[in-house]
């Protein structure tokens, strides 16, 4: 039986009759509201209890700050702000940059935002944070697509512990990198590596290797070391240099 029922004045909706399983029943043409008044400085809630604890989930609003909190088994999971920010699995939003939506989740080791796509084939991508390191995970495919790791700031792409800024692998067969501009009248440098050191043979501006073999380097000064054959007009060179016209 009804502990409550309350039934609008006008009497005139489709599902009027309350339910028997509800214990308070709200009916109203205008809609139906739960109106909770308290002084500024308390939080009050709606709770729920079982035999072996009261409060065990909580919907509560604090005033002092106007918040809405949420509480499952007698621990604050999430929490919405007055500016709208939400946290899950903190009290306190940290926002030093100054956006202006924030969605924080916070845990003490891995955490993560999951993106799926249920349409056909499912896709999921998953965006963590991995023992303090930034992860974009390909779920479906199992595979770490980039990471950035914490103590370096290197950025990893098809590997999970680069060793330079920027570190790309691949484990099947086909091209790694393409740089490629689409301007129809581009003019200027497609890729350019540069350094602030004077020019000098003491170092390499760049190495080409197979195998861990160096195939070709270029010293700082322009110096120029490549192992094969070098063609000019030919893509099939005979000698060590080989020029041919047309």
């Amino acid at each position: 039986l009804h502990k409550l029922a309350v039934v609008g004045a006008a009497n005139t909706l489709s599902y009027q009759t309350p339910n028997a399983a509800d214990v308070i029943s709200i009916t109203a043409d205008g809609g139906g509201n739960l109106d909770f008044r308290s002084a500024n400085t308390v939080q009050p809630g709606i709770l729920w209890s079982d035999p072996e604890a009261r409060a065990i989930g909580i919907l509560r609003y604090d005033h002092a700050d106007n918040a809405m909190e949420f509480v499952t088994n007698n621990s604050q999971q999430m929490v919405i702000t007055s500016a709208g920010n939400v946290g899950i699995g903190t009290t306190s939003i940290l926002n030093p940059a100054g956006f202006t939506k924030m969605l924080q989740v916070s845990t003490a080791g891995s955490s993560a935002v999951s993106l799926q796509d249920t349409s056909a084939t499912v896709q999921q991508w998953d965006i963590a944070i991995n023992s303090k390191d930034f992860d974009i995970y390909d779920a479906t495919a199992g595979q770490h697509r980039l990471v950035i790791l914490d103590t370096t700031g290197n950025i990893g792409i098809g590997t999970t512990g680069p060793i330079v800024p920027l570190e790309v692998q691949r484990s099947t067969d086909g091209q790694v990198l393409l740089v490629k501009n689409t301007f129809a009248t581009f003019s200027g440098i497609a890729a350019q590596v540069d350094t602030a050191r004077a020019a000098t043979n003491a170092f390499e501006l760049l190495r080409l290797s197979s195998n861990g073999v160096t195939q070709m380097s270029v010293q700082g000064a322009g110096q120029t070391y490549i192992a094969g054959n070098v063609g000019i007009g030919t893509t099939g060179p005979q000698q060590k240099l080989d020029i041919r016209d047309g």
